[in-house]
């Protein structure tokens, strides 16, 4: 078993997107079990000995089906930033998951122009407040993750090839975590031509945090009638 400054890791961890959201490969997603269904996944995960539980904010739900299961377990969970201020993403990630301190924090889908932004100075502060233990920053191209790696202080980088989302926004200038993340949010849906499904794949987020940047960015008109173009479709096929 290995360590995270005094954490206990299991060599196994358990994810939990797939347990509130419609998850696998395009055109073949799975739809999520029910809540008790859920529920019952995290259970044996913790009676088999798995202690590690990754959620975030974007997984709807999830943060607090987490925190209900997991309450007073000794487990190690990590969750991700959501959109918007560091400190209120962590104190809404706290009271959803009924702890007092976040054991892994995620940066995801780090750019080095996110990290130029004062995110990961604002999780040292709140580390320093003992709100939380360990950081980490997740990328979707190992290039990514090689040119961030050396300008920020985490314990854990996670680099993975799920697309080149990252590497569209990786050299744009620093901005505000804001404009970063929205701009992140643009490219997508005009790379994948406002197929808001695989632009939450891309991205690791949900569709209905998609939505809601539409609801508060400049998107052009025609990414705007893509997305609802693919909402209908998404209807659709639900109720086919």
């Amino acid at each position: 078993m290995n360590a995270l400054r005094g954490l206990p890791l299991t060599p196994f961890g358990l994810g939990t997107a797939a347990l509130v959201l419609p998850y696998g490969a395009p055109d073949a997603e799975r739809e999520p079990p029910g809540r008790a269904a859920a529920a019952a996944a995290i259970e044996a995960a913790l009676a088999a000995g798995i202690a590690f539980i990754d959620t975030a904010p974007a997984y709807d739900g999830a943060e607090a089906l987490v925190g209900e299961v997991t309450a007073g377990a000794p487990c190690v969970i990590a969750t991700k930033l959501a959109l918007g201020p560091v400190r209120a993403s962590v104190e809404a990630s706290l009271t959803k998951l009924r702890r007092d301190r976040i054991d892994l924090l995620q940066i995801h889908n780090a750019t080095p122009a996110l990290l130029r932004t004062d995110v990961v100075d604002a999780m040292e502060d709140l580390r320093g407040e003992q709100l939380l233990t360990a950081g980490s920053q997740t990328h979707n191209q190992p290039t990514t993750s090689g040119q961030s790696v050396s300008a920020t202080p985490m314990e854990v980088i996670d680099a993975a090839s799920r697309g080149p989302v990252a590497a569209n926004t990786a050299d744009a200038d620093g901005g505000s975590l804001k404009d970063v993340q929205t701009g992140a949010i643009r490219s997508a849906l005009q790379q994948y031509g406002g197929n808001v499904s695989a632009a939450a794949r891309a991205l690791g987020v949900s569709r209905n945090t998609i939505y809601r940047a539409l609801r508060t960015i400049d998107c052009s008109g025609t990414e705007q009638a893509a997305a609802r173009a693919d909402t209908t479709a998404q209807n659709q096929n639900r109720a086919s």
